[in-house]
């Protein structure tokens, strides 16, 4: 099995941010980065981390590496307030769609609100990366930088954000 990475974002624009408890800022990129190498530290699966170039080129930069499955790291964003746990992938995928689940039903054992797996169509933000792949893909967005209470929280259960990634994509692994 391999598995890729994508490091959501990129360093010169780095997505969502958030203020930690020390006041300084956590970009989206930067979070995703250090958990992205830990999390390929741990597994004993061909594993290869994703730095886009651009966002248009992105499938085809992953589909070059043919692996068998794809995760995206991110985190959410939307009103400072917003709480909760969601994986997205395209919706005609099935292979996505279980790959969802598994991340899903692991990450929320972080303790945030479930807001479910949730399908894409092209349409939808973030559509052409889970659709434009070769191997089922999905989004994680373990929780909402945005929100402090989040952010805290994340920041203090690193290593079991780390550990529930490890959980799930074992947990797809076993089920193909």
């Amino acid at each position: 099995m391999k598995l890729v990475i994508d490091i959501g974002h990129q360093k010169e624009v780095p997505g969502a941010t958030g203020i930690t408890p020390n006041g300084t800022i956590l970009t989206e990129f930067n979070f995703n980065e250090e958990i992205a190498n830990k999390i390929k530290d741990k597994l004993d699966i061909e594993t290869a981390l994703m730095y886009r170039r651009s966002y248009s080129t992105l499938p085809y930069d992953i589909n070059i590496l043919k692996p068998d499955f794809i995760i995206s790291l991110h985190c959410n964003a939307f009103n400072k307030q917003v709480s909760g746990t969601e994986v997205l992938y395209w919706h005609m995928s099935k292979k996505g769609k279980v790959l969802a689940r598994c991340l899903q039903e692991s990450l929320l054992k972080l303790g945030l609100p479930d807001r479910g797996i949730k399908p894409l169509n092209t349409s939808d933000r973030g559509s052409l990366l889970v659709k434009a792949t070769q191997a089922p893909c999905v989004i994680c967005e373990p929780f909402f930088i945005d929100n402090q209470s989040d952010l805290s929280y994340i920041l203090k259960n690193k290593d079991s954000l780390i550990d529930l990634y490890i959980e799930g994509i074992y947990a797809y692994i076993n089920k193909n």
